[in-house]
């Protein structure tokens, strides 16, 4: 239920003791709700233990990267820009691969591995908008330790729970030859600080596959709830807000 309707079903101020929760990120449509929270999208790896997760981490860590820019999607168009300027640049630099399970045949055979595969190849994934401002290859890139590289700040700008600050293992360009630009300005010891902040904030977008020991995302969301709800009622904080 949403939009007037919801809101004419409670009094205006009982509405401050509702929490929204959505994997869609920042949309119109909630701009509408005062206390929506956005939640990583379920993507493809979910680590076991805290010893999967650390495993997990030593592979990204090492892993060779061929690729300074992968971009991967279904060709709309409006990233044919983008599509565009990737393809004018070798292949080193920037890479793209279609993907619809519908008429891709990589896509079709292989379903997300083949893509996942590619992110993890690459240093830097360029995740424009999709239906909304968020897509879910921002969260299977960070999953795999490839730097995400959004337009704007929409992509990330709900997402308070799991993470004050995108920007620190995030890079904003408008379209790919601006990607470039910037990580050329940013450099090795620039890059480096940014992967080091991405590690740091990869527990907390994961969804485990089980009660691991770690904080999740699951439990990051549970544990924001309950620092606004003692916020709410004047109580003391638990020692993790």
């Amino acid at each position: 239920v949403g939009g007037r309707k919801a809101q004419g079903l409670l009094p205006h101020e009982k509405w401050e003791n509702v929490n929204f929760f959505s994997i869609e990120g920042n949309t119109p449509e909630n701009y509408r709700f005062p206390f929506f929270v956005g939640i990583p999208y379920p993507g493809h790896v979910h680590p076991s233990s805290t010893s999967s997760l650390n495993h997990l981490i030593d592979l990204i860590t090492k892993r060779k990267r061929k690729y300074m820019i992968s971009l991967i999607g279904k060709a709309l168009h409006k990233r044919i820009i983008d599509i565009k300027q990737c393809g004018h640049l070798p292949e080193s630099t920037c890479v793209f691969m279609p993907c619809t399970r519908k008429t891709d045949s990589v896509c079709i055979e292989h379903g997300a591995v083949k893509a996942l595969e590619l992110m993890a190849d690459s240093v830097f994934c360029y995740e424009p908008h999709g239906d909304s401002p968020t897509r879910q290859g921002l969260f299977d890139a960070i999953s795999v330790g490839c730097i995400p590289i959004v337009p704007d700040e929409k992509s990330f700008g709900t997402y308070k729970f799991h993470t004050h600050d995108f920007g620190k293992f995030t890079l904003i360009a408008k379209n790919i030859n601006e990607a470039v630009e910037k990580i050329e300005e940013l450099g090795v010891e620039g890059y480096k600080r940014m992967f080091k902040n991405l590690l740091e904030v990869l527990p907390n977008v994961l969804w485990a596959h089980q009660d691991t020991g770690f904080d999740d995302a699951l439990r990051v969301m549970l544990k924001g709830l309950s620092c606004k709800a003692a916020t709410k009622r004047n109580v003391q904080l638990p020692s993790y807000c």
